[in-house]
């Protein structure tokens, strides 16, 4: 029995500087359809907690549902989490 490869993409939110605030979250929605046509089995998306203006967002929470809306196969998650920001409470 043969089986298939599974490659997943880690997005780190970095797009270019002279995207606007929306080009840059319309990019990473193109990223992950254009994968999940392509046939990768995951995406995942990091953290980030200290303001770059290259950077597409600082919690990716909010863009899952949107990428999940968008796409038929892949799975969408939240990787490279900051845990030094969270209470261990």
């Amino acid at each position: 029995m043969e089986q298939k490869i599974k490659i997943g993409l880690l997005d780190f939110g970095i797009r270019k500087t002279d995207y606007s605030s929306m080009g840059k979250i319309l990019d990473v929605m193109e990223y992950a359809e254009h994968a999940d046509r392509l046939g990768f089995s995951r995406i995942w998306l990091t953290e980030h907690h200290n303001y770059s203006s290259s950077d597409a967002w600082s919690s990716p929470q909010m863009l899952l549902p949107l990428i999940l809306n968008n796409t038929d196969q892949i799975n969408v998650g939240v990787a490279g989490v900051l845990l030094n920001y969270y209470s261990s409470y």
